[in-house]
């Protein structure tokens, strides 16, 4: 029997009842079950349901993770939340598979904005399995809680030179922000600024084309009037879609052209947008017609052999007819010209006229073939052939050789209900690109269940951990990184950055460091699927460069005030007087660190 018991929150203790203080603790504890369902393959395969999670060292993190979040429950004010941020880890043995697991944390420092917890994970038997340090920030309205925002925020390296090239330049079309890669299917919004010479003012169009392939599309107006005022600039924003892979366009990244014209004068610029793949190893399926839908580079139709409708008494069949270019986009925006043909089934004598049908309305007429515009690609299109007396004479003997002799429309090759994919390397050396497949499966409930089946493991942070664990293995040498043949990581530094977008592989990307003492240090980043850090890391793979790692990614909380120089400290001791000295005394400690606020 297998079952996945519901970790659970074992023991929480304070020194002020419902505040959390410095010196709090927690922990939470969880029964055998999910690191064996995750380090078991599945449905036969070779490689393990959990691979490239790595949950022998994922899990008992997660756990102490919950572990902190239970401390700082009564510090978490009505509309804000708690992210972890930072980790420094030493991983000290891996659990075995059927080990209960327990998550410890120890607030160490606390404030409005972030605190700070010594955690560790152990065995039930009671082997020590990780220990070190860990960091959260409080969030409320989609910002951290104490960090300069909005108006406040001092503007970004990236936005200081922006701004200087924009100030630069006297005149032309610049771009100010594109996404440099976009996930198949997603829209960004390209921004750019037009700043004109002259003395007057001047009206210009400024129009964005796609490129012809249709890798990408533009939101309509694609084309927009602007007056731009003498030593002024106009700001536009255009919205890009990603419609099919570069790997359409020989793997370059899509170019859009933008154009902008007053007059004699022109002014253009070009913006190149990759769009990856999201599954360029699976997906393709056995049907020759599937592949040739997600590999041909124009729209292009495909009449069926088989009739789905017959009136011989009006000497009429249907066909369906099936458009071919997944991905191209076809709408009121985005007409496209497609020659629909006759079937190859029907003899060419046998026809004496064609009518391509789309929605009960007529899009056009022809004998061999009928060229039509298309606005809509949803609506089902069908070919109608009108026969000949021959044709009907032939179409008679055909419908009655057996069996039902009209066949309907069929489905178009929808996505997998269920997938788990293991990592691979990926086309540029010291990369791997990794599925959140396993993430998925954990943040989600199975079999009818309430809750996730990752219930206070954290996915979501392990994903960042398991990656850069995936990146590390493999660059230092091991055959399997995704797997759990008892490879184990000496350290680990992790900086969370964002929350990746799991509906897109994750990209690893490291670089291996050798040290003197003969164990290796990885630097990873990783990456989702709009080309976003999600989180930065470095590994000791060597137990012997897990101190050198562990002290100089030692965890040190900022205060979110600078302290007062050496003058202004010394006046406000001395306007202070008395009182200074009895806040600068002694406190008690009561054996621990005095709790914070």
């Amino acid at each position: 029997m297998l079952r996945v018991p519901r970790p659970r929150v074992t023991s929480v203790r304070r020194f002020v009842a419902g505040r959390a203080s410095a010196g709090d603790e927690a922990v939470v504890r969880v029964g055998p079950g999910l690191l064996a369902l995750l380090e078991h393959p599945i449905a036969g395969g070779g490689a393990a349901l959990g691979a490239g999670y790595h949950g022998r060292h994922t899990v008992p993190l997660g756990l102490a993770i919950s572990a902190a979040l239970a401390v700082v429950e009564p510090a978490t004010p009505e509309g804000s939340w708690w992210v972890g941020r930072e980790a420094t880890l030493e991983w000290l043995a891996l659990a075995a598979i059927d080990d209960a697991l327990c998550g410890e944390a120890r607030l160490t420092a606390l404030s409005e904005r972030d605190a700070l917890f010594s955690i560790a994970a152990r065995s039930e038997p009671g082997a020590e399995l990780l220990r070190g340090q860990f960091l959260l920030v409080r969030v409320a309205g989609g910002h951290s809680v104490g960090y300069p925002s909005g108006p406040a925020r001092a503007s970004s390296l990236s936005e200081r030179a922006r701004d200087h090239r924009a100030t630069a330049s006297a005149s032309g079309l610049r771009l100010r922000s594109a996404p440099s890669m976009l996930p198949l299917g997603r829209s960004a919004d390209l921004v750019v600024e037009l700043a004109a010479p002259g003395p007057s003012a001047a009206t210009w169009d400024l129009t964005a084309r796609a490129p012809r392939a249709g890798g990408l599309s533009i939101e309509p107006p694609a084309t927009r009037a602007l007056t731009v005022e003498p030593g002024a600039g106009a700001v536009v924003a255009f919205t890009v879609r990603a419609d099919r892979p570069d790997a359409l366009n020989d793997g370059e990244p899509w170019v859009l052209e933008l154009r902008a014209t007053s007059g004699e004068r022109e002014e253009t610029l070009t913006v190149a947008v990759a769009v990856p793949d999201p599954d360029p190893d699976g997906g393709r399926g056995a049907d020759p017609l599937d592949v040739r839908d997600e590999t041909t580079a124009s729209l292009s139709a495909w009449t069926a052999t088989e009739p789905c409708a017959a009136d011989l008494a009006r000497r009429r069949l249907r066909f369906p007819v099936r458009l071919l270019g997944r991905g191209i986009r076809v709408d009121a925006a985005y007409p496209v010209g497609v020659t629909v043909l006759p079937p190859e089934s029907v003899d060419p004598l046998a026809i004496s006229g064609l009518s391509v049908v789309q929605g009960g309305r007529v899009l056009g007429r022809g004998t061999a073939t009928v060229a039509v515009t298309l606005w809509d690609r949803d609506t089902p299109i069908e070919v109608e052939v009108e026969l000949t007396p021959r044709g009907v004479s032939q179409a008679r003997a055909q419908l009655a050789e057996g069996g039902p002799p009209l066949r309907e429309r069929d489905e178009p090759p929808p996505p997998d209900l269920f997938r788990l994919r293991p990592p691979r390397a990926a086309a540029t050396a010291g990369s791997y690109r990794v599925p959140p497949d396993v993430a998925r499966l954990l943040l989600n409930p199975v079999a009818g269940h309430g809750e996730p089946l990752g219930r206070r493991v954290h996915p979501l942070s392990g994903v960042g951990v398991g990656a850069s664990l995936t990146a590390a293995f493999g660059l230092a040498g091991d055959p399997n990184p995704a797997g759990s043949a008892g490879a184990r990581a000496a350290a680990l530094w992790i900086r969370w950055l964002a929350l990746p977008d799991l509906d897109f592989d994750l990209h690893a990307r490291g670089r291996l460091e050798p040290s003197p003492d003969g164990g290796h240090t990885v630097r990873v980043e990783v990456f989702d699927g709009w080309g976003r850090r999600a989180s930065e890391a470095e590994v000791a793979v060597a137990d012997a460069s897990a101190a050198a790692l562990l002290a100089r990614r030692r965890i040190e909380r900022r205060s979110p005030h600078p302290p007062p120089s050496g003058r202004a400290r010394g006046s406000l001791q001395t306007r202070l007087g008395d009182l200074w000295r009895r806040l600068g005394g002694a406190r008690p400690t009561a054996g621990r660190e005095t709790p914070g606020t």
